[in-house]
């Protein structure tokens, strides 16, 4: 087999399996470039969203929510924030965004390592971010959600019997927490 033909098996090859994980939205281009004989470099460079195609690319974010019921019961459920491709921050590329939000303020807490948080209501509708630890959370019907890295908690039980939070990993739990209006 020559070099060419080889560089030509391998661009396939990754082309494949570049189709089975990125949407076919996104256009990839490959740059196959032998350098040296035996040593050689492949480029991949992946753009997009192609607007040729004529779709439009979405995407969710899933968010635990904590609200009361009328009896005053916390309760859990999640739900997902949309995202569409749009021209957030031009001349950056396109990128998947969701809707505005209305918000009043932000604040960024650290809760150390064992911190418990006896139960109480949301003292705001607030979200919060997780940008490090683990928090454990428990809604007063008692289901237990944990709050990982990365992960969002929209908390909206500001009125009622609330929950109880205690961070359980072994590190503290860094958090933005941003402020929402009604």
């Amino acid at each position: 087999m020559t070099e060419a033909s080889e560089w030509t098996s391998v661009v396939g090859a990754v082309t494949s399996c570049i189709r089975l994980i990125c949407p076919a939205q996104y256009m990839v281009d490959f740059i196959a470039q032998p350098i040296g004989g035996a040593n050689a470099s492949l480029y991949i460079l992946a753009r997009g969203p192609n607007a040729n195609r004529g779709k439009q690319m979405t995407a969710s974010r899933r968010v635990v929510r904590l609200k009361e019921d009328a009896a005053g019961e916390s309760h859990f459920d999640d739900y997902e924030i949309t995202l569409e491709v749009s021209d957030f921050a031009p001349p950056a590329p396109s990128l998947l965004v969701s809707s505005v939000g209305d918000a009043s303020g932000y604040v960024v807490v650290r809760l150390p390592v064992g911190w418990v948080g006896e139960r109480h209501p949301s003292p705001h509708r607030q979200i919060l971010f997780c940008l490090s630890g683990e928090l454990k959370v428990t809604a007063s019907d008692g289901e237990i959600r944990m709050v990982k890295t990365g992960s969002a908690w929209l908390m909206a039980d500001t009125r009622g019997k609330g929950h109880e939070t205690e961070v359980v990993s072994d590190e503290p739990c860094d958090a933005a927490i941003i402020l929402l209006n009604d």
